[in-house]
């Protein structure tokens, strides 16, 4: 499975169907595959395009807290954890029935963890991840980041990603783009609405010949293999 990326309308419209318990059966070109859809994840495919959309729930229940519990003390040990392992399943399950098909992971928040830590370093997929739960994580050169300025889940990313615009200025910069916020409120700036205030045909990920808008654009937060 190979990524493509995605424009910011189609990522807000997979990241709240993530997030329902009866999510849309289509959403635009893509269909809903309920065999390997889950409360943890949704799994939507389009023929045409020959491409599948994998995106995972973010923390969506008290219950669910306690992941973010046990990746706060130990982010290793979330690997142990009955998400992780689900959302690993969910995309080995996917691959392998969507065997040459192009493919993006997706997620917000907790969930932007879950695209981290599966991407790991794939060349053959692309990641896009919405005020992901960060705390020093390697980005991988197909890792989309998009964050509000003062997203506090994802609040350590913004000086790690100022250090390495001064010591990689050399490294794509479309990888990394913080949204100015407009309110104080952090439920507000960690919602998925926050999208709103980009260009929705704004495209996340590999592109040939494309741009991005540079109001929103800082430099990438790791130096990426050549």
């Amino acid at each position: 499975m190979k990524g493509s990326g995605l424009k910011v309308a189609q990522i807000k419209d997979f990241l709240k169907a993530s997030y329902e318990e009866n999510p849309p059966q289509r959403i635009g070109e893509y269909q809903l595959d309920t065999e390997l859809s889950n409360k943890y994840g949704k799994v939507y495919f389009s023929i045409s395009k020959r491409k599948v959309i994998i995106v995972f729930t973010g923390t969506n229940s008290l219950r669910d807290w306690r992941f973010n519990v046990v990746y706060g003390l130990n982010s290793s040990a979330y690997k142990l954890t009955s998400r992780y392992k689900t959302a690993k399943r969910m995309y080995e399950r996917a691959k392998k029935k969507y065997k040459g098909y192009k493919s993006d992971l997706v997620g917000h928040s907790q969930a932007g963890l879950l695209v981290n830590l599966l991407l790991n370093d794939k060349t053959d997929l692309d990641g896009i991840a919405l005020n992901p739960a960060y705390k020093g994580e390697r980005q991988g050169k197909n890792e989309y980041i998009i964050r509000s300025s003062l997203d506090p889940v994802s609040a350590l990313k913004a000086p790690s990603n100022t250090i390495n615009k001064v010591f990689y200025p050399s490294y794509t910069k479309k990888h990394n783009i913080t949204i100015p916020a407009k309110t104080m409120n952090p439920l507000t700036e960690h919602s998925i609405d926050i999208l709103n205030r980009l260009p929705q045909d704004q495209f996340i990920g590999r592109v040939e010949g494309g741009c991005m808008n540079k109001k929103y654009i800082i430099a990438s937060q790791f130096p990426f293999d050549s």
